[in-house]
């Protein structure tokens, strides 16, 4: 059984292997072993680096091929930075409940009161709004690929804290680096905020980057370290499809 192990492997990466032939007829010996709305990944025979395909010079056929032959390219080895791009700030002005009473000039006369007058003014207190507007930054020596972000608002001091605020998208990035943008609404006492990078394929925990890093601990007592992810697959199969067709 150990004898035969090494072959079963060689056997299994040469089904995969194939010539694939680009658009002005040159042709290129690899394997194949996934794809994205970028292009095609292929390892060659003694290559360290996946090489890309793009659509636009590769043959519809191949193309087409790809897509239906080999699973979508996700990449969890990606690093995340995130940073605060903008502050939102609204000044607003609000009525506490309380009135000041304001008597002045009465008079007695006799077991009468006459005159004088009564100003009733209703005391206000200002107060602000914030929000964040967070830029994203992706990227991976390892290439394109596809990942999990959450982004989380928190807001209040202490005990008092709360996650006010959640956004989630599935995100494709360029291996040489992708901007993705969060925006959280302006709330009153707003604490600060924390993005999450989750793991297309097994939707566990990968990455993470916040504003204060308390805060990091905070929002991971809330949510799941391990997910279901849902990929919009056949999304990027049209998106990738478009692309070969268009050329």
């Amino acid at each position: 059984m150990k004898v035969l192990l090494p072959i079963l492997v060689l056997i299994a990466v040469a089904a995969d292997a194939r010539t694939w032939t680009s658009r002005d007829g040159r042709t290129l010996e690899g394997d194949g072993v996934a794809w994205n709305t970028e292009g095609v990944h292929i390892k060659r025979a003694r290559a360290t680096k996946i090489l890309v395909l793009r659509y636009e010079q590769l043959s519809k056929k191949d193309g087409e091929w790809a897509i239906e032959n080999l699973p979508y390219f996700t990449n969890d080895d990606v690093r995340l930075r995130a940073k605060t791009l903008a502050i939102t700030t609204k000044r607003l002005e609000r009525d506490t409940g309380k009135r000041i009473v304001t008597i002045s000039d009465f008079r007695y006369s006799g077991g009468r009161i006459t005159g004088g007058n009564v100003n009733v003014t209703r005391i206000m207190e200002k107060y602000k709004k914030s929000g964040r507007g967070v830029e994203v930054y992706l990227s991976s020596i390892r290439g394109p690929g596809i990942v999990g972000l959450e982004f989380y608002g928190v807001k209040g001091q202490g005990p008092d804290k709360e996650m006010f605020h959640s956004q989630a998208a599935m995100v494709e990035f360029e291996g040489g680096g992708s901007y993705a943008h969060f925006q959280s609404p302006a709330v009153e006492n707003f604490n600060g905020w924390v993005v999450i990078a989750r793991s297309a394929t097994s939707g566990k925990i990968i990455g993470i980057q916040s504003s204060a890093r308390p805060l990091e601990d905070f929002i991971l007592q809330q949510i799941p370290r391990e997910a279901e992810v849902v990929q919009n697959v056949q999304g990027y199969k049209k998106i990738a499809l478009d692309k070969i067709r268009a050329n």
